[in-house]
């Protein structure tokens, strides 16, 4: 829910603050929300409050998405789904540092400092929103253009750079109001085949990539000797069964996450080159091979590890490629809709991988797998089918306003008469 209500006022109000509250209002708003309900997660008295504070973090968590938006509309053409791979990097890393705050802190602390730790880092943000432009392109979209063009203006000084001639005109409010999107628009004739295989490529990607983060838990803490899992009895549960997770599971568990990050080497060595579509369904198939893999009996814990590793290896590329598509594939009208959408479907993909990862996997381990292969293959035909490429192709905008515009115009706001 959050997802798609701050997708949606995104759109309607910028990606970062209101038409005239330029100190970044919309965008605290979120954070705050984010930042203090992970913080009061930390007192929860009961489960229920937990649930709440939880609850509230999600939607907070909806202005996350938005961020690429907001990224990719600085970026040159030429390698910009490459920036975007790179700026995923901070996500790998805060999950390897998660894992390894919580290899000290679990044990000796508890889950609750765990969680009051993992919220400091927000609290730093707060302070940074002063420093983020608006969009350029949702300011002229909404007639903002002496705005926009300051924005232009001060990007150029940076780059020690002239902007093109040409000059910025006020729209007229007819066009403003074509210029403000509704999740309506994304099942228009031109973008609804696009949005439901890009709802399915979003639900696939992140049943399958929480999925194997929470398999990889459930797995080392059940003896297998399949897969050559072998409980200490001095270390299991004795009412579960469960093995308490020690530094050696931790150990392999920071390996198989760390993934992530040849994951992003890999997205930006072919995102730019091999084009959005073929990576994706390269990077599902790939998943899919190492998640069959795991039917194999190795008895190796090793060969258990190395697999899960190019499992989430793969399927990480799936999803970075997915926050490059997206935002290129909608106009700016619904683009953060359109992408607060996605990660909304994804999320309930979310919510569904842990019935399949923990409560279906202890009674039947291959039928889970099955399942989490099933959604790999169905990224693989999702992809396929995508109907636009969107490698090389400028952002694209509302086509009832980039008529009015003259070709000096349609060059400062960043279109080319090739593009339409």
């Amino acid at each position: 829910m959050g997802l798609i209500n701050l997708g949606r006022s995104n759109n309607q109000y910028g990606s970062v603050c209101w038409d005239d509250y330029q100190h970044l209002l919309l965008g605290i708003c979120r954070r705050q929300m984010w930042t203090k309900k992970g913080f009061l997660s930390t007192f929860s008295p009961t489960y229920i409050w937990m649930v709440a504070f939880r609850g509230i973090v999600g939607l907070g968590l909806g202005g996350v998405a938005q961020a690429a938006n907001l990224w990719l509309e600085f970026l040159p053409l030429k390698n910009r789904g490459g920036l975007v791979t790179v700026s995923m990097v901070s996500w790998s890393i805060g999950t390897c540092i998660e894992v390894g705050i919580a290899v000290v802190v679990m044990p000796n602390l508890g889950w609750r400092w765990l969680l009051l730790i993992s919220s400091l880092p927000l609290i730093a943000l707060l302070g940074l929103f002063k420093f983020i432009p608006e969009s350029p392109r949702f300011l002229v979209s909404s007639g903002q253009f002496e705005k926009a063009l300051t924005i232009l203006q001060s990007v150029a000084n940076e780059n020690k750079e002239k902007l093109p001639p040409g000059k910025l005109v006020a729209s007229s409010s007819s066009d403003q109001k074509v210029a403000r999107g509704s999740i309506v628009d994304l099942f228009s004739a031109k973008y609804r085949r696009s949005t439901f295989l890009l709802w399915l490529i979003w639900f696939s990607s992140h049943f399958v990539i929480y999925g194997i983060a929470l398999i990889t838990t459930e797995m080392f803490s059940r003896e297998d000797k399949c897969r050559g899992i072998i409980i200490d009895g001095s270390r299991a549960d004795k009412e579960t069964g469960c093995k308490i997770l020690d530094t050696n599971d931790y150990l392999h568990y920071f390996v198989i996450m760390s993934s992530d990050m040849f994951g992003i080497v890999l997205c930006l060595a072919t995102i730019d080159k091999i084009g959005r579509k073929n990576v994706q369904a390269l990077a599902f198939a790939g998943s899919a091979i190492f998640l069959s893999a795991l039917f194999i009996c190795t008895r190796s814990r090793f060969v258990t590890t190395s697999f899960l590793y190019g499992a989430r290896l793969f399927i990480s590329i799936a999803d970075l490629s997915g926050y490059v598509y997206t935002p290129e594939v909608y106009p700016t009208s619904v683009r953060g809709i359109g992408l607060g959408a996605c990660n909304g479907v994804a999320r309930i993909g979310c919510m569904i991988t842990p019935f399949v990862a923990m409560v279906l996997m202890p009674a039947a381990v291959n039928i889970s797998l099955s399942l989490y292969l099933g959604f790999a293959v169905l990224g693989v035909c999702a992809a396929l089918l995508l109907p636009i490429e969107t490698k090389g192709r400028a952002l694209q905008v509302s086509l009832l306003l980039i008529t009015k515009y003259t070709p000096e115009e349609r060059l400062l706001v960043g279109l080319r008469n090739t593009d339409y």
